[in-house]
């Protein structure tokens, strides 16, 4: 049974003095190349203060852009990791915490939105938790990155249309994945990642991932030859397999041309002296995927930067929009699974009146941003 944390309060600050490994070596992330990593830290802290201890160095030697954790069970202690580290922030869903999060560096990363999709009970077997979803800007450019850990385990045969099949869950999940960029981000960069729990490279009768695999002209898995290549480089080195990937929307296929692009599983454990035992012991069980392109900044699109606030929240009958541009926006009210509910143009607010009570996304098209917003339609 999945453990759904629901975080009420986080009243313990927890700081340290301990020093952990020694990774004045360790070179991934760079100034001129946007750095996206997933990695399952395995319910943190594995191993109390110590995983703390180096969590926090392997996050500050990694200097990544972006990283979207899996697994994070002590939300407190993981907070004091984030504090004592200059320039960056997280975040999490705190009303519906599973493990979930991202870390980001705030002098290249400005976070728009972060919200949860297909999170309510009729998608927990599919999704035991929940996709946590980010909308960012890098350097003003917008990307959308949503951060998965799908149901683990199963004997690698795919048995369609049942429901207990742990290879049936995670390719009923992907199909709603699919279904959900080509609805709600057609035309977004879109950078799908997280520990998925399955192989790249199964026989494609058993492939969970074909949904993706075979729109090879809109999607990407850019560690495909990692899973084909070498168990040696895999992500998950204690039962040797790679499971955690990371794939991307046509949107960018123009910028991964670029011959200095690099997609790698990082081998932190090749920093200890006692290889992946002592890694396993102090850290996790899986290595982080790194991807590196460069350089997102040479890009000649024109962003411009808005304010938008959506109020109130929870709503009853109308909600209202604060920002420099609001009117003649168009809008698009969606359910929790992408279902369009309504649409139409902002005049300063929307009626929602004749909506369900329940959780709904708003969407707005602001010049060239999209603006999105998770929020509750409650009568009094």
């Amino acid at each position: 049974m999945v453990v759904r944390l629901f975080i009420l309060l986080c009243s313990l600050i927890i700081t340290s003095s301990l020093s952990a490994q020694n990774f004045d070596n360790l070179e991934f992330g760079s100034s001129s190349s946007f750095d996206v990593v997933t990695w399952n830290i395995e319910w943190f802290p594995k191993n109390g203060q110590t995983t703390v201890d180096n969590v926090r160095e392997i996050i500050l030697a990694l200097d990544a852009d972006l990283i979207a954790v899996q697994e994070i069970d002590d939300v407190c202690l993981f907070d004091s990791v984030i504090d004592e580290l200059p320039d960056y922030e997280w975040t999490y869903n705190q009303q519906w915490h599973e493990g979930l999060a991202y870390v980001y560096n705030t002098s290249s990363v400005s976070v728009t939105s972060s919200y949860t999709i297909f999170d309510t009970q009729m998608f927990w077997n599919v999704f035991p938790r929940a996709p946590l979803v980010l909308e960012i800007r890098y350097k003003g450019l917008p990307f959308i990155l949503i951060n998965n850990h799908l149901k683990c385990c199963g004997d690698a045969i795919l048995e369609i249309n049942n429901p207990d099949d742990e290879e049936n869950r995670r390719y009923e999940a992907l199909l709603l994945l699919e279904e959900y960029i080509g609805r709600n981000h057609a035309d977004d960069r879109v950078i799908l990642l997280g520990d998925f729990n399955d192989l790249l490279d199964d026989q494609m009768e058993h492939n969970v991932f074909n949904i993706f695999i075979e729109k090879p002209d809109d999607y990407q898995f850019m560690d495909m030859e990692i899973a084909r290549g070498n168990f040696t480089n895999w992500s998950y080195p204690r039962w040797p397999s790679h499971l955690d990937h990371i794939m991307i929307s046509d949107e960018l296929f123009d910028f991964i041309k670029n011959p200095d692009i690099d997609i790698q599983t990082i081998k932190l454990d090749g920093y200890y002296n006692g290889g992946f035992s002592e890694y396993n012991f102090k850290v996790t069980d899986h290595r982080p995927v790194g991807l590196r392109i460069s350089d997102l900044a040479t890009s000649t699109e024109i962003v411009t930067s808005l304010e938008l606030k959506v109020f109130p929240n929870p709503a009853d009958d109308l909600l209202q929009f604060s920002s420099d541009a609001t009117r003649n926006i168009n809008y698009q009210l969606l359910d929790i699974t992408g279902q369009l509910v309504k649409q139409g143009v902002v005049e300063n607010s929307v009626s929602v009146s004749e909506i369900d009570e329940g959780l709904y996304i708003i969407r707005l098209d602001m010049e060239d941003q999209v603006f999105t917003s998770k929020i509750s339609i409650i009568r009094k």
